[in-house]
């Protein structure tokens, strides 16, 4: 087998099929047959036995991004949450005693795994001279201060159950928030959103970010969510036409 550069070390190795976005947020899409469905146009394929991979990281390095994922998975996917590890506020709630480093190192891991792909059912997204600082701190387990590629959470109000199994890859974010890029992400409904730039200790919603203190603010995301979600619906209804 030929051996290739491993995205995250660099080094040429035999590498693995790699997931881009983690098996685990497939949970609540797939069917009673274990399918689910992919959405892009009428000509292209729509049922999937598993996640979308593409080989990407050698086994190493699949072991340092699945510590993260493993993490994220058990602390905030799966597992309930106990409510003393919920404090309600009045834009949302707030999770406590969370592992800052482990689950900041699964934020961007989220959202630098898509700058690598050649996949069709996933938008390939430009990071810029960003994608290279991420990866660097994805290898050394290094997650920057928290307003460093911070990343809010929200989620819609009145979720249906239908949109758990949603999965919206990331895209820009249509206009820079306080002169900020950023892309979003919406997963088993709830808004990921990345600011992307070099001076984000500048950004005024600092706040929102998950903190070093383990601490994380996830709010309502109102009628703004809902607003998004029927400009992407009329979207992909026009691409199915």
């Amino acid at each position: 087998m030929t051996n290739q550069t491993c995205k995250l070390c660099l080094e040429t190795k035999e590498l693995r099929k790699s997931h881009i976005f983690p098996e685990f947020l497939y949970k609540p899409l797939y069917d009673e047959n274990h399918q689910y469905k992919v959405l892009i146009t009428k000509n292209d394929p729509k049922d999937r036995f598993k996640g979308i991979y593409e080989k990407l990281f050698c086994e190493n390095c699949e072991a340092i991004l699945g510590e993260y994922e493993d993490y994220a998975a058990k602390n905030l996917f799966i597992n309930p949450l106990l409510e003393s590890e919920i404090k309600r506020t009045d834009t949302g709630f707030v999770i406590n005693d969370l592992d800052y480093s482990k689950l900041k190192l699964f934020q961007l891991s989220l959202l630098w795994r898509p700058s690598l792909t050649i996949r069709n059912e996933v938008r390939r997204i430009n990071l810029g001279p960003h994608a290279e600082k991420i990866r660097k701190m994805l290898l050394e387990g290094n997650p920057g201060r928290y307003f460093e590629y911070g990343c809010s959470i929200s989620y819609l109000p009145n979720r249906p159950d239908l949109l758990r199994g949603v999965i919206i890859p990331p895209h820009p974010l249509e206009e820079r928030i306080e002169g900020h890029r950023g892309f979003r992400i919406f997963i088993s409904g709830y808004f990921w959103i990345y600011i992307t730039s070099s001076h984000t200790e500048q950004y005024s919603m600092k706040p929102l970010f998950l903190n070093e203190d383990g601490t994380l603010p996830i709010f309502n995301s109102n009628s703004m969510g809902w607003n998004f979600m029927i400009k992407w619906a009329r979207e992909l209804e026009s691409a199915q036409l």
